[in-house]
């Protein structure tokens, strides 16, 4: 049924921490509504039945390692959790790990919303990992995401909310033509 076994995805987030930064997801937590989260139900063009899909680790470690190497081998600067978080870092760089909440959209956070998702622990917000995340799994693909910051969510009040923003996508295109090189 899925003939391409490997994937990775990008995603504009807002973030709780570092703007201009980018993370690759290790964790997410679902705070979507009414969105189709399996390939399986009773709509048209569903399959037939129930598959109850194990989450807990929902993205491919080998394929986030295969990210973090292309970013190494671009020479980003690499920020894991062994970093001190009172290190201030002035460029963009890449987080290996790190936790988003995922909301329905298209509307942006509330200032309260905000705050409650950071004092959750979360580091970034974003409307589009879900469901893709859960399909992904259940097709059972090999897969990772890259999240590229692209604003301060709002709890920031001395920060431009929601920068307007043309994404060039030259960050992915690199990223995409490592990653790929290997695997054709």
């Amino acid at each position: 049924m899925f003939a391409h076994k490997i994937t990775s995805a990008s995603s504009n987030a807002g973030c709780i921490s570092h703007r201009d930064h980018s993370c690759i997801i290790t964790k997410f937590y679902d705070n979507t509504r009414n969105r189709e989260l399996t390939f399986y139900g009773s709509g048209p063009g569903s399959l037939k039945g129930v598959l109850h899909m194990p989450m807990a680790d929902p993205f491919c470690e080998e394929t986030r390692q295969v990210l973090i190497k292309a970013a190494k081998n671009l020479s980003l600067t690499i920020r894991d959790k062994t970093c001190s978080s009172d290190t201030i870092i002035n460029h963009p760089c890449v987080h290996t790990e790190g936790s988003v909440i995922t909301i329905n959209g298209p509307r942006f956070s509330t200032r309260c919303e905000s705050l409650l998702f950071q004092k959750w622990g979360f580091d970034l917000i974003n409307m589009t990992l879900v469901p893709e995340v859960s399909l992904a799994r259940e097709a059972g693909l090999s897969y990772a995401s890259i999240a590229i910051v692209t604003d301060f969510d709002c709890w920031k009040a001395d920060e431009e909310h929601v920068r307007k923003l043309i994404f060039t996508g030259y960050f992915c295109i690199l990223f995409y033509r490592y990653i790929h090189k290997d695997v054709q």
